[in-house]
């Protein structure tokens, strides 16, 4: 028998009406059954919110050293410090075949953490889609990210784009 039924049972049994009123008796055993059903709900709520929580705080923190740059940036130089993220976020015609990529990283500054690709326009054939990458920044010194929009089979020569940002990294 499950502590449900248990306790449906129970109170069929110890409910009375007294002046009008429906009462429940229930007796020691009972009310430390209900406490450690409580106990226990609690506790196993407390570790879903405690862990969302600490997600959620680490998901801060790292936003918070997030810099993200798109194609407005072209050209741009910005500072940034060890430890923070730069994340570019550039458009891209993946139905044609083109896609950009990355030319030259200097890996000793700069270490792409994450590549992904979003639908613009999800269900949209053709629609073009978002390329994201995600650098950590691990020494300080001067670099840039440069990268050209193409297709992999004709090469960078006959790239129809170019985005190149120049990144100063500082303590």
């Amino acid at each position: 028998m499950s502590v449900i039924q248990g306790l449906k049972i129970m109170s069929k049994h110890k409910a009375g009406a007294e002046n009008g009123m429906i009462t429940m008796r229930w007796s020691v055993p009972d009310l430390w059954c209900i406490a450690s059903v409580t106990l226990v709900a609690l506790a196993i709520l407390g570790q879903i919110v405690f862990c969302h929580g600490t997600a959620f705080s680490e998901e801060v923190m790292k936003k918070e050293n997030l810099v993200i740059l798109t194609k407005q940036d072209q050209g741009r130089e910005i500072e940034v410090k060890v430890g923070d993220v730069v994340q570019i976020e550039l458009e891209a015609i993946g139905t044609a075949g083109y896609q950009w990529f990355v030319e030259g990283l200097d890996q000793e500054m700069l270490k792409l953490i994450s590549e992904e690709t979003k639908a613009l326009h999800p269900g949209r054939l053709g629609a073009p889609v978002l390329m994201v990458w995600k650098f950590e920044v691990i020494k300080e010194g001067t670099t840039e990210i440069r990268m050209d929009h193409y297709r992999s089979w004709e090469g960078k020569e006959q790239s129809t784009d170019h985005f190149e940002v120049r990144i100063k990294i500082g303590r």
